[in-house]
């Protein structure tokens, strides 16, 4: 397996993407459906439909097709999403970083309707080209409300309390975060102990809050919790 070394090649994986996903029907479109609902780092691209989602790790191999990929099934993205980045940033100048972007993610859960699967309750991240950037300006997504939101959160908060890998004590501190309490709070009130803006000291009625939304990283307890990444504020 040879991994990308041009937008032309991308581009070309795009339409095998796009070919099998037009059919609608058959076991390529059922593994195509299988990818995107599984995928944790895509590439959005626009269509004659609007904008569609490629995962990362079928994007960097040349030559990839659907059935190809199909029989690659265990391969992540370790070795294509630092290839892309690279083509990316080969192709518009500038180093393009794949991130978390609320915008992107609620076209991503429109996109796997329309596909009828249900994505995976993980992080996704996004590479956000110039080209994407401005469509998103132009088409704020209706459907990313507070249900949307408050849905996400709930996942993340279920992902959260399932990581094995934090203790259970660090696991609480994270989900009370999210509503700026508990340890959060305490750390933040620490940290400034008065509303950045209005210099009022009165603990009950200040409000700490994340400036890296907590939904980009509960899974970073380091982040999570700091002070550093937060604002206290007063609410008027």
């Amino acid at each position: 397996m040879t991994l990308v070394d041009d937008c032309r090649e991308i581009e070309e994986n795009l339409k095998a993407l796009e070919l099998v996903r037009s059919s609608g029907k058959g076991v390529e479109f059922e593994n195509y459906r299988s990818l995107v609902a599984k995928g944790h780092v895509f590439l959005p691209y626009l269509t004659t439909e609007g904008i569609a989602f490629a995962p990362s790790r079928f994007l960097g191999y040349k030559g990839n097709t659907v059935r190809k990929h199909a029989q690659r099934e265990h391969k992540d993205g370790r070795e294509t999403t630092p290839r892309i980045r690279q083509v990316l940033a080969k192709k518009f100048g500038f180093t393009t970083w794949n991130s978390a972007d609320s915008e992107a993610e609620a076209y991503y859960f429109k996109f796997c309707s329309s596909l009828g699967v249900e994505p995976n309750k993980v992080e996704r991240t996004y590479w956000i080209t110039p080209e994407i950037g401005d469509w998103l300006s132009d088409h704020p997504s209706e459907s990313y409300d507070a249900k949307t939101e408050a849905r996400r959160d709930e996942e993340l908060e279920q992902a959260v309390r399932n990581d094995g890998s934090l203790p259970e004590t660090t696991r609480a501190s994270i989900i009370r975060a999210r509503v700026g309490q508990g340890l959060f709070r305490r750390l933040v009130l620490r940290k400034y102990g008065s509303c950045l803006i209005t210099a009022l000291t009165e603990h009950k009625l200040l409000i700490a809050s994340h400036i890296k939304p907590w939904r980009d990283c509960c899974h970073n307890p380091a982040e999570c919790l700091s002070p550093d990444n937060a604002l206290l504020l007063s609410p008027t």
